[in-house]
């Protein structure tokens, strides 16, 4: 063997080694399935919140209700990258205008911390990649890739790149040595130099940024993080979706198709001192081949459209005015324009008190009536042709003694019309009572029943009313201490045969019902619980009406206050008021158990909800 060659054999093996060593140690690519709860891509999960694991058209994602909902991850996948593609699938589900959703963020050298707050601000000065978005005019957003370190910062925003929410998109950044690029759908967003630095060692934050501000609305399903610049056809693929979802973004805007309008109501003042992103009634096409909702935008800016009603033909909608800043709380008129869910003023009438919550059509749609919180009243106007509402015919004002320290006096708060439209209950939260009224629909006469109403343990606070379809049964939940009661009926009179509670035994955080529904059948029986955050399940006895409870059903949002079952009793939607969300829930005939369909919508401040066939 030549002695010379020796030299350079060992400079060969060391420098194969070393090589061998660094390839060893250089980031490779990592793809993280959001399917679970407990581990992702094989590391341990830190929860915090309540997030879901939901069934999706892609398969299995983590739903977050943009409050409190969001999960850690001890990996920085992408330390060490000196060129990057960090990717995402992901639905976001509007809500809040600012929302930082997946943060990647280094642990500080000298502090062994992931996020360093400068002064009392809230930002954080630790290196990090983060993809964020903005939401605009409640149902579009546009993305905010973002990557920081030492010596740079750099955002790519850009506010005219607008897309639909609700529906499922990739998003990736890349880094090529020089340009930092942002795409949507493969669709490259925007672009600018950079002169970045590999990150070190640290952790992740999806559904927040790591130090708790600007929380997720909506689901994430995949991630993939690559230590080069991919090109867009070797982004991730949205697998098992049409052209159309995974086009969204770029293709022109398609015209949503769907069998039934939904419209949601907001309070867009939830004080008399403060206002909220809410702008009126919201519109939106529900398919029920697909289950999905769609967003069709503001059908009509109104203050505090706090409760809504369709009339029975499907072609008007009503709503009340609660707490306008005017003090002149009002009923509302709207033509529906079905191909476009937009809404088209008809006229406002007085309602006749203050703070009115609750607006219903009889049966036959040619009465309608109001009641007032903080006036105590009950009205009763006529639906005219047109669809218009005529000046009220009939005002009773409560009056009484309450039964309880804990109620201020009459505050009216539910009605319900007999399926003959000869008799109407009402709620009377603030007496606990329910009244009962004979009306003459021909004549418009109203004649209070001897006796007027029953009593209610003090304290009781019922608040919303339901039939049963037979008509020989009414159902009266209790805002206060979170019960229901079930009535025997009998020419208009009420007579108490159960009442039980909507709270699971041992639950002793604060709570109150909002809202009360019967399927169409008169099988099963719902009630929202406002703190405990559930729909209350109850079979329904056949023979007597009396309840059995069920179950429990988490409403996948802060405060629902509305619930209501669509006209084909297949679907029941819930608004979350607090979670700033609708959210369609499936309903098995068999059991009562709701499923949620996968299709939630952001509606700030959520109230009322009424579906129409579309015709």
């Amino acid at each position: 063997m030549n002695r010379s060659a020796l030299p350079l054999i060992v400079i060969a093996y060391v420098i194969t080694m070393a090589a061998g060593r660094a390839a060893q140690n250089a980031p490779r690519q990592i793809t993280w399935t959001f399917d679970r709860l407990d581990t992702i891509g094989g590391l341990p999960v830190k929860v915090d919140g309540n997030p879901n694991v939901i069934e999706t058209p892609l398969g299995k994602a983590v739903e977050l209700n943009g409050v409190d909902d969001s999960i850690y991850i001890d990996q920085h996948p992408l330390a060490g990258a000196e060129q990057f593609t960090f990717e995402a699938i992901f639905r976001p589900d509007g809500g809040a205008a600012e929302q930082r959703w997946f943060h990647l963020a280094e642990r500080s050298p000298a502090t062994g911390q992931l996020v360093e707050l400068t002064g009392s601000s809230t930002r954080d000065a630790n290196a990090r990649f983060l993809f964020e978005l903005r939401v605009i005019n409640g149902n579009q957003w546009c993305l905010d890739a973002f990557v920081a370190g030492p010596g740079y910062s750099r955002a790519l925003l850009f506010r005219d790149k607008l897309h639909p929410t609700g529906q499922w998109y990739h998003v990736a950044s890349t880094y090529d040595g020089k340009m930092f690029r942002s795409y949507v759908n493969g669709e490259l967003q925007g672009e600018a130099e950079l002169a970045f630095k590999p990150h070190g060692p640290g952790g992740t934050s999806v559904g927040t940024r790591m130090n708790h501000v600007n929380y997720f609305n909506g689901a994430v399903r995949q991630a993939r993080f690559t230590p080069r610049a991919l090109t867009p056809d070797q982004f991730l693929k949205i697998a098992g979706t049409t052209a159309l979802v995974l086009l969204a973004s770029s293709a022109p805007a398609q015209k949503p198709t769907g069998d039934y309008l939904a419209f949601v109501g907001s309070y867009t003042h939830p004080t008399l001192t403060t206002t909220s992103a809410a702008k009126g009634i919201y519109a939106f096409r529900f398919d029920s081949k697909s289950d999905t909702l769609s967003p069709l935008g503001i059908a009509a800016e109104a203050v505090n459209p706090a409760h809504l009603w369709a009339s029975p033909n499907g072609k008007y909608l009503y709503a009340v005015s609660w707490q306008s800043p005017e003090k002149m709380d009002t009923v509302a008129a709207y033509r529906i324009d079905h191909p476009t869910g937009m809404l088209t003023l008809i006229n406002k009438v007085s309602a006749k008190g203050d703070l009115a919550n609750q607006v219903v059509l009889d049966p036959s749609g040619t009465l309608a009536g109001t009641v007032t919180y903080a006036s105590g009243t009950f009205t009763l106007y006529r639906v005219e042709a047109g669809g218009r509402l005529s000046e009220p015919f009939y005002t009773d004002q409560h009056t009484g003694t309450p039964l309880s320290p804990r109620q201020p006096g009459p505050k009216a708060h539910g009605i319900v019309f007999s399926k003959d439209s000869q008799f109407a209950y009402v709620a009377e939260l603030g007496l606990d009572r329910v009244y009962s009224y004979r009306i003459d629909a021909a004549n418009h006469t109203v004649t209070p029943l001897d006796p007027p109403f029953v009593s209610l343990p003090g304290g009781s606070g019922p608040r919303r009313l339901q039939l049963h379809p037979n008509g020989r049964f009414l159902y009266v939940n209790h805002e206060t201490d979170s019960k229901v009661t079930v009535f025997e009926i009998h020419d208009g009179n009420l007579k108490a045969t159960q009442t039980i509670s909507t709270r699971p035994d041992g639950y002793t955080a604060n709570n109150s019902t909002a809202e009360i529904q019967i399927d169409k059948e008169g099988k099963w029986l719902y009630v929202s619980n406002r703190g405990h955050d559930s729909l209350a399940l109850y079979s329904v006895d056949p023979g007597n009406g009396t309840l059995t409870l069920v179950e429990y059903i988490p409403s996948l949002g802060r405060t629902p206050r509305n619930i209501t079952i669509d006209p084909s009793n297949e679907y029941l939607f819930c608004a979350n008021q607090n979670g700033e969300n609708v959210v369609v829930f499936g309903i098995d005939h068999r059991t009562g158990h709701l499923t949620p369909t996968g299709s939630r919508q952001p509606v700030p401040q959520a109230a009322g909800i009424a579906i129409v066939k579309v015709q």
